[in-house]
């Protein structure tokens, strides 16, 4: 095999065929061994790997062992650690504030599970950073999406959230794309805050909010 996509296909394939209820990197070495000598003599990452699988594929993905309670996780700080990865993808951080193509969409997402796995090994730098990555991404959404708009209000409990989807994410497929249906569902249960100025117009135009608050008094 020769790149990564062939590589995909290949285990989509076997996944297809053999229909297993969940796999890991041990599934592949047995069922796909080729695959797996690529990736081993290539050094591609899982989450890679799973990237490139078939969405449906994804969800089954396991690598057979539990995940660590956010209130256990040891926290520490390493910016050379963090630095590595931005200076390598520094030249494709602009792509969360801007994603033209389907290229730029995959760097983006990329760029963000290398940050989220290190925030999950504990590097408190790595989750601050994604954090104030994101925000220019979440404000978009919040712009143009009417499910997203209920957040509008809600800015500490969705920042809160985003936490909460950094330490939980797994192999369900892009980061974006998890992040945003959380949001997404999440948002259905909050009560749309609406937000006014006392300059507004009101009724036939001639009198503004205030107009009528005066009145009022």
């Amino acid at each position: 095999m020769r790149s990564l996509e062939q590589v995909a296909r290949k285990i989509n394939f076997h996944i297809e065929k053999k229909k297993p209820p969940v796999i890991n990197e041990k599934w592949i070495k047995v069922n796909s061994p080729a695959s797996y000598k690529f990736i081993i003599e290539n050094s591609v990452d899982w989450d890679t790997v799973t990237m490139n699988l078939d969405r449906s594929f994804q969800r089954k993905w396991n690598k057979g062992y539990k995940r660590r309670k956010y209130l256990e996780q040891e926290f520490y700080k390493d910016e050379k650690e963090l630095n590595q990865i931005l200076n390598i993808h520094k030249d494709k951080l602009y792509t969360f504030v801007s994603r033209i193509n389907k290229e730029d969409e995959l760097a983006c997402d990329r760029i963000s599970i290398l940050l989220v796995r290190l925030a999950q090994k504990g590097n408190t730098l790595a989750l601050i950073e994604i954090k104030s990555l994101y925000v220019f991404i979440i404000d978009k959404w919040l712009e143009e999406s009417k499910y997203l708009k209920r957040w509008r209000g809600y800015e500490e409990e969705l920042i809160a959230l985003l936490e909460r989807c950094i330490f939980r994410y797994r192999y369900s497929g892009t980061f974006i794309g998890y992040l945003y249906r959380t949001l997404q569902l999440s948002a259905l249960a909050l009560e749309p805050l609406e937000s006014y100025s006392l300059d507004d117009k009101m009724f036939d135009g001639t009198k503004t909010r205030i107009d009528f608050i005066a009145c009022e008094n």
